[in-house]
């Protein structure tokens, strides 16, 4: 059932337009300055940075993508790729998919595979934080997020709905 519903969303996005209709990024109210003399050679400006212990070559994050069916393999394998080249983090969707059906486990596997070196992001929901440890574990993160998205367990017909307690 988890599964069928990781199938799903990738196919809802690839099918439809998600984008927000009145929502932006709010890139467009940033506008960089020119600096016609910037004073400092190009080989000078680093924008690496460090996190929990790992340098990334860029302060930017691929996070909470996909997993869980075997369609998301592919895709987590190309971010992985992406990943480990740019050396840039990458997170993966929740994993509650793999811990309840260990077929799955492949489908984020493959992340740390391409990535050996890569900052790696585990993720799994409030309601199941107590498989936080096998988060960890199954993909060899170096941090785990917690997910809050009660709305989304209320109208799944398999979601979680006990909201009490964490």
């Amino acid at each position: 059932m988890i599964s069928d519903r990781k199938l799903e969303h990738l196919l809802i996005c690839k099918n439809y337009d998600v984008n927000y209709k009145d929502k932006t990024t709010g890139f467009e109210d940033i506008e960089l300055i020119h600096r016609a003399l910037p004073e400092v050679h190009k080989e000078e400006i680093d924008i690496s940075t460090e996190v929990f212990g790992k340098k990334l070559e860029s302060p930017l994050f691929i996070t909470a993508i996909t997993g869980g069916h075997a369609a998301a393999k592919d895709i987590n394998k190309e971010l992985a790729i992406v990943a480990e080249d740019k050396q840039i983090g990458l997170g993966v969707g929740s994993q509650r998919a793999a811990i309840v059906n260990p077929e799955l486990r492949d489908t984020y596997d493959v992340v740390r595979e391409y990535a050996p070196s890569a900052l790696v992001l585990g993720n799994i929901g409030a309601p199941q934080s107590d498989l936080a440890q096998d988060a960890v574990e199954i993909l060899d993160s170096d941090i785990l997020a917690i997910h809050l998205n009660p709305l989304q367990e209320a109208i799944q017909p398999e979601g979680d709905v006990d909201g009490r307690g964490y």
